[in-house]
């Protein structure tokens, strides 16, 4: 006769130990924390340890009364300037008291047409580049006020949807011509300097320029919309980098 087995030990009973347990949440918790990272980037600036600057606010610069701010610009005399596309103007906004001043163009016959870009003049006034004004010879035009909010000259251009204006130091206007792309230079009487750019991704090439600024060096920054990237060009219209 078949002598009956005896049972022995299997070593565990088919269940998960109380340590096994502690560890698989351990390792949930640390998957679900990398995946919110990676999800949230914006969530690492709260990690302990990250040095990052505190911002503050200080005042709210006339809270309610800019409709659709598009740029801005500081003036050297207190004042900020905001092109204000839902209601066609420039806003002038007191840095002291976050006040706006009255809109510009001042004149009542005088009206842009969805001003994008704004930049301040050696002289205190502004050059506009108001975007879509219809002219016999393009579309857009880069208009001069002086600081007190009153048209000086309007220059029309072949022009097709000019986004931003830069200004320089002898009163040279550096315009982003983003439906044409390329950066169109004008001296201060409004006549045509160079262009620089054509459409294309390559060296030398631009994609719909929507955003200028000047620096001290005399280096035109170029913020290239299509092609995402920032451009450098020399004061000679040169690419850089």
């Amino acid at each position: 006769p078949m002598k009956k087995l005896k049972k022995g030990k299997t070593g565990r009973s088919g269940g998960l130990s109380g340590q096994e347990i502690a560890v698989l949440v351990l390792l949930g918790v640390a998957v679900l924390a990398v995946a919110g990272l990676l999800v949230f980037p914006k969530a690492r600036e709260s990690l302990p340890g990250k040095k990052t600057a505190s911002w503050h606010v200080l005042g709210r610069l006339g809270a309610g009364q800019v409709k659709r701010p598009r740029d801005l610009a500081l003036g050297v005399n207190g004042w900020a300037y905001v092109v204000d596309l839902g209601d066609n103007s420039v806003v002038p906004l007191d840095l002291q008291t976050g006040r706006p001043g009255a809109r510009w163009p001042l004149a009542a016959g005088e009206k842009f047409n969805e001003p994008f870009g704004l930049a301040v003049r050696p002289d205190g006034g502004l050059a506009v580049a108001d975007t879509f004004h219809e002219s016999p010879t393009g579309r857009g035009r880069i208009v001069l006020m002086d600081a007190s909010g009153r048209v000086e000259r309007r220059f029309p251009g072949a022009f097709f949807g000019p986004r931003d204006v830069a200004v320089g130091r002898q009163g040279e206007m550096y315009v982003a011509d983003a439906g044409n792309h390329r950066i169109v230079t004008l001296d201060s009487s409004g006549r045509m300097i160079r262009e620089t750019g054509q459409r294309g991704g390559g060296r030398g090439d631009l994609d719909e320029p929507r955003s200028l600024a000047l620096d001290r060096g005399g280096i035109l920054h170029v913020l290239d919309m299509r092609n995402r990237r920032w451009v450098q060009l020399a004061p000679d219209g040169s690419f850089l980098k």
